[in-house]
C-alpha cells in the first residue's frame, strides 16, 4: 500500500485484486502488467492469455468453480482485443470522466487520450446514486469501462451500500471492478466507523464478483492494512 500510495498521486488509490495484489494506477494493473514490484497484478494483456491465466485465477484463488460461474465465466473485457503480447497497452484504470467538468468537451478529452496511445479508460464511480451515468457512459465508448462503488467521503450522504447492490451492479458487462472504497482519515468527511462498513462491505461484494477493488486510502494505512488482512482471511 505504502508503494501505491506514493507512486498514485495526491489521493493515494490503488488496486486490490481478491488475490492479495496491489497495483498503483498509471502501471497497467488493469491489463495484468506486472506491478512495480514485480508481483503479477491480474490477468495478463492478449485474449487468449488473460483468458486462461484469469480462469485459473479465479479456480485456485477464489474457491472453485463455483466462483468462476459467479463471472458468467468470462474475463474482464479490459484484456479484449490485445493480440500481441510485445505491444504495450496502456490504461488509464482511475478516471472520473462522468464529472462535470467534462461535460463540455468529453468527447475531445477521450480523443486526445486515444491519440495519445490510451487504449482502455475506467471511469470510477463516487456515488450509487449516479452509477447509472457513470456506466451509460461506458456504454458509450468501446474502449470505456466502469466500476460500481462509493467513494468513503461519501458513505454518509449516500444509501449504505449492500453487497447485493453491488454485486447486481457489477453485472454489467461494462463493469471491470468494485468501488472506489476505502477509509480516508485526512478529510474525515464521514464518521470512520462508517467508511469502515462501507469498506468491508465492497470487498465482500468484489470477492463474490471475482473482481479487484479499488482502494482509496489515505492518513489511515493501518486500519486499511488491517481491514484487507481480515478480509482475505475470508477468501
Amino acid at each position: 500500500l505504502e508503494l501505491a500510495q506514493n507512486r498514485s498521486g495526491a489521493d493515494g488509490d490503488c488496486v486490490v485484486y481478491p488475490d492479495g495484489s496491489v497495483a498503483a494506477f498509471g502501471l497497467g494493473h488493469a491489463t495484468g502488467d506486472a506491478a512495480s514490484d514485480g508481483k503479477l497484478a491480474g490477468p495478463i494483456s492478449g485474449a487468449g492469455v488473460g483468458a486462461s491465466i484469469y480462469r485459473y485465477w479465479c479456480r485456485r484463488r477464489l474457491g472453485g468453480r463455483r466462483r468462476l460461474a459467479a463471472t458468467g465465466g468470462h474475463f474482464p473485457p479490459l484484456c479484449c482485443g490485445v493480440t500481441t503480447m510485445s505491444l504495450p497497452v496502456i490504461v488509464d484504470s482511475h478516471c472520473h470522466l462522468d464529472f462535470h467538468k467534462f461535460d463540455d468537451d468529453r468527447d475531445d478529452v477521450v480523443a486526445r487520450a486515444r491519440n495519445a496511445g490510451v487504449a482502455r479508460m475506467v471511469t470510477i464511480c463516487t456515488k450509487l446514486s449516479e452509477f447509472e451515468q457513470v456506466v451509460k457512459l461506458a456504454h458509450s465508448y468501446p474502449d470505456i469501462f466502469a466500476s460500481a462503488g462509493i467513494h468513503p467521503h461519501h458513505v454518509a450522504e449516500e444509501a449504505a451500500p449492500t453487497v447485493a447492490d453491488l454485486v447486481a451492479r457489477a453485472a454489467d458487462p461494462k463493469v471491470v471492478a468494485i468501488g472506489e472504497t476505502g477509509l480516508d482519515y485526512f478529510y474525515d468527511f464521514a464518521p470512520r466507523e462508517i467508511q469502515k462498513t462501507a469498506f468491508q462491505t465492497h470487498i465482500t461484494a468484489a470477492r463474490d464478483t471475482c473482481l479487484p477493488v479499488v482502494v482509496h486510502t489515505r492518513a489511515a494505512d493501518e486500519d486499511t492494512v488491517d481491514i484487507l488482512q481480515k478480509e482475505m482471511a475470508k477468501a
